[in-house]
């Protein structure tokens, strides 16, 4: 009777280890495509962060670009702000000499 029951166990223990060898093979595979579907999205989602690090950095290239036209508008406004001074100030200067040989005309008519 204790044989039987052993034989009976040595059998059941024999099928279940060749049902897991035979199962082996599908796991490593499944194991291997879980691997490989891992590293696929960190590498979707790798891609993914170096474009958005490069949008990011054009558009603080463009806001640093747009900082710098607004600078450059900026001078050219002063520029033209001091341009219109001196012809302002070469009408005046213009005017005095007038004045001047203006004055020196009635003197030396009085004279």
């Amino acid at each position: 009777m204790h044989q039987q029951q052993n034989q009976r166990n040595q059998r059941r223990n024999h099928q279940q280890r060749n049902h897991q060898q035979q199962n082996q093979p599908q796991q490593n595979l499944s194991n291997r495509h879980s691997r490989l579907i891992a590293q696929t999205m960190n590498t979707s989602t790798n891609l993914n962060n170096n474009t958005n690090n490069n949008n990011n950095f054009n558009l603080m290239n463009n806001k640093v670009n747009l900082m710098s036209n607004n600078t450059n508008n900026a001078n050219n406004i002063s520029n033209n702000t001091n341009n219109a001074n001196n012809i302002s100030n070469n009408v005046n200067n213009a005017n005095l000499m007038n004045n001047n040989v203006n004055n020196n005309n009635v003197n030396n008519n009085n004279n």
